[in-house]
């Protein structure tokens, strides 16, 4: 079992472990989640960056006709053929704040610095809810030299990652939340055609990493990541900052500073002129 201290190391390649003990609560999650939050409105949910649920997801729960998590919960508990829509990066501190104590990081997830409220930007303990077929379309890197834990709670999903050489290779680009990291890619893997529309993609190595119901998986900080829903279940993630990669992590944050002023400048500019800003 890994040390939780300093001599923790970070795994060369990312790796499924037993995690079964991570939700310390005698009755299941999302029945848990309904007794206590299932009154929160969906719309007021969110993750993070400091923003609440993205106004293309607000549109998908109105078009189901869902007003609250716990109208969400019940139709996704149910064999109810009405469509759901994924229900992603929702902050358990900022959402499902009294759930944190009934959820233990597995040891192999190592110490980790930043698992606090006031560094949930960084930290970002989050549950995904989704039916088999939903996915994560965004194949990306999470920010800042993280490292990245996830536990599925219950259901089966399934990662699609890519050593951080590999980033050659998936045709990067700057995000919105920190856009002075080439953190994200335009290849979309679920898209039938993305070899023929992203060919320099077919030379990259990724591997296919399945995870089931109270199992684990540790992405080192840098590996690319896409994932999908195999069987209708529960994520929880987070993000994880150690001994291990607390150096890069500030010194992509020091760098940031001069790359943010000089974007929002730009950003100013664009609108005094009246242009439309463009992402570098």
């Amino acid at each position: 079992m890994p040390d939780a201290g300093l001599r923790w190391r970070v795994p060369d390649v990312p790796g499924v472990f037993e995690a079964a003990s991570a939700w310390r609560h005698p009755q299941p999650f999302l029945e848990v989640v309904r007794q206590t939050y299932g009154h929160l409105l969906l719309e007021s949910l969110g993750g993070t960056y400091s923003w609440t649920i993205r106004p293309a997801n607000r549109d998908q729960f109105r078009r189901a006709g869902l007003t609250t998590l716990g109208e969400y919960i019940d139709r996704f508990l149910q064999d109810d053929p009405r469509p759901l829509p994924y229900l992603a990066h929702v902050s358990v501190h900022r959402n499902l704040p009294a759930l944190k104590r009934y959820l233990v990081p597995p040891p192999e997830f190592g110490p980790n610095w930043v698992d606090e409220p006031r560094y949930d930007r960084w930290s970002g303990p989050e549950i995904y809810v989704g039916r088999r077929g939903c996915y994560f379309a965004g194949l990306h890197v999470d920010h800042c030299n993280v490292h990245v834990g996830f536990v599925q709670l219950s259901g089966r999903k399934r990662f699609t990652v890519f050593p951080p050489a590999d980033g050659q290779y998936l045709y990067t680009w700057r995000g919105v939340q920190f856009p002075y990291q080439r953190r994200n890619s335009a290849v979309r893997l679920f898209q039938p055609d993305w070899a023929e529309r992203w060919p320099d993609a077919c030379k990259a190595s990724p591997r296919v990493i399945d995870v089931g119901p109270g199992q684990g998986l540790v992405l080192p900080a840098n590996w690319w990541h896409v994932t999908q829903v195999l069987e209708a279940g529960v994520t929880w993630n987070v993000r994880i900052v150690n001994h291990t990669n607390i150096a890069p992590f500030i010194r992509e944050h020091l760098l940031g500073i001069p790359r943010g002023i000089g974007l929002a400048a730009s950003r100013l500019r664009d609108r005094v002129a009246g242009r439309k800003p463009a992402w570098p």
